[in-house]
């Protein structure tokens, strides 16, 4: 509705300023019509001949005659005209009298000469006194709007006569009548109108196709971002509505909360594989523990029961069950044992600048992700696939943490111990939001312990694998209210494998989003 409101709103007033430009641009073009059919009958008159009129008996002389015929024919080829006169200024005054004038006409059609068809005398004074007549005398001109005589309403457009000598010996009037003016002017007003109307139809017709284009795209582009906000994954944009561009939008965005579902599935199904590993370890070594126990009592009964008695054989047999359920518990605990690492060298920073392209998109504009890498450029072995999930783990809690909106911040540094000359490749992840007390943070690596609504309780535990798989140490500050910083200590071997050709390489802020 506001994209509508705007275009229409916009289009009238275009529309208007455009209609009053068109309407001074015709108005102008009548004034130079006049003026244009002015000069052109004043050429078709005789100067010196003109001149020699002085008299009002002369107006049945042949020279007057011949130029009021002229008059007329100017008249009758020019529809728009209603009379086409002649004047000179007076010798005494700055009055201007009628030389030769249009020939009295029944031109309103009703049988007589009326007050505003009569012709003037020659010698005559015209009321009222113009500025563009007088002008008239010099160079053609013509009235800024329209003027009232005892003939009528007029707008009128002049031309100077001259003599055979070039000089100016009086001036033609051309008059068009204000209500033809006003026909001509409805006219164009009728034919902007209708162009109005015709704009505002594409206006109204372009608000819809931008609305259509533009803004339900936007609408539910934001309807699926609020969506993954509130903790919904099942959000999607339509891709069959849209142009090109949104569809490519709705595609990256289809895709990365499917991705997002695919990674937060997956790290359900570790955390719980790592539930069940713990509980099937645990079950597993009590189960056996009381099975050595049968088998050994078995096996004391087999040897102290004489060789052919039925006691001898059951107790045979309650050894060999009690080493086939052995074996069956070991099945059962190598199937719930974690899979076999992938050790192998991982580029920290490599590897975190792609945490932090899978994370961007899901932060909120309210979040900001700044990544501050200033450790030496190094790489670390281990498994790759459970480094990831441990930071983003941490990433996406640290983004929970943080509903108001905040800072997260992924950084490295070397660290060296203070008492040995061993070093630490340290990664923090440290957010602005919520923070944790005491208990909380105590409980923080418990399973299935958690503070969300939904969480699970299982996604510290993959940090706390990483760490024990590889001989880290993992640290938690936090203040209630100031927010949280995760500390992950990894050892390094040898100093020197930690310096790449060149030295340092320090890597500046990068800063993603607007907290």
């Amino acid at each position: 509705m506001l994209v509508t409101a705007v275009v229409l709103t916009s289009s009238l007033v275009g529309a208007y300023v455009v209609y009053r430009v068109a309407t001074n641009r015709q108005f102008d073009r009548i004034q130079a019509e006049l003026m244009a059919r002015a000069r052109a009958a004043a050429r078709l008159i005789d100067g010196d001949t003109f001149s020699t009129l002085r008299d009002p008996a002369q107006q049945e002389s042949p020279e007057y005659q011949q130029i009021q015929r002229t008059l007329v024919q100017v008249q009758q080829a020019n529809p728009d005209i209603r009379f086409v006169y002649t004047m000179r200024k007076a010798p005494s005054s700055d009055k201007m009298l009628f030389v030769v004038d249009f020939p009295a006409q029944d031109q309103n059609g009703n049988g007589r000469i009326d007050e505003d068809e009569e012709m003037a005398e020659l010698g005559e004074e015209y009321e009222p006194d113009l500025p563009a007549m007088h002008e008239g005398l010099e160079r053609p001109a013509a009235d800024p709007g329209p003027t009232v005589d005892k003939w009528g309403t007029w707008l009128s457009g002049y031309a100077p006569i001259r003599n055979r000598a070039g000089e100016s010996v009086g001036l033609v009037g051309v008059d068009m009548q204000a209500v033809r003016l006003q026909e001509i002017a409805e006219t164009f007003r009728t034919q902007c109108f209708v162009a109005v109307a015709a704009v505002t139809i594409g206006s109204l017709l372009a608000a819809w196709l931008v609305a259509w284009y533009v803004s339900n795209p936007l609408k539910s582009l934001l309807h699926g971002i609020r969506a993954v906000r509130d903790g919904s994954l099942d959000a999607g944009i339509p891709l069959n509505r849209y142009g090109h561009e949104f569809r490519e939008l709705a595609t990256a965005f289809n895709e990365t909360i499917a991705k997002r579902r695919e990674l937060e599935e997956q790290l359900r199904q570790s955390a719980k594989m790592e539930i069940v590993a713990q509980l099937a370890s645990s079950m597993t070594h009590d189960f056996k523990n009381h099975l050595t126990l049968v088998i050994g009592c078995a096996d004391l009964l087999v040897q102290d029961i004489p060789e052919g008695s039925n006691e001898r054989e059951l107790a045979r047999k309650i050894a060999r069950a009690g080493r086939r359920a052995a074996a069956t518990l070991n099945q059962i605990l190598a199937f719930a044992r974690r899979p076999t690492e992938q050790n192998a060298d991982i580029d920290i920073h490599e590897t975190l600048g792609g945490i932090a392209a899978i994370i961007a998109p899901l932060f909120e504009r309210n979040h900001s992700l700044e990544m501050d890498l200033r450790a030496i450029r190094t790489t670390m072995h281990g498994d790759q696939r459970l480094f990831e999930s441990a930071i983003l783990n941490l990433a996406l809690n640290a983004r929970d943490a943080m509903p108001g909106g905040g800072v997260l911040t992924l950084a490295t540094e070397t660290v060296a111990q203070d008492d040995s000359r061993e070093q630490y490749f340290r990664i923090t992840v440290t957010d602005t939001g919520l923070g944790m007390d005491e208990e909380t943070r105590r409980k923080l690596f418990t399973p299935f312990y958690t503070t969300k609504e939904y969480g699970t309780g299982l996604g510290l535990l993959t940090v706390s694998r990483l760490a024990k798989s590889h001989n880290a140490a993992v640290r938690v500050e936090s203040t209630p209210g100031k927010g949280t910083r995760f500390i992950l200590d990894f050892p390094v071997k040898s100093r020197t494998s930690l310096s790449p050709p060149g030295g340092e390489v320090t890597y500046h802020v990068v800063r993603l989003g607007s907290p």
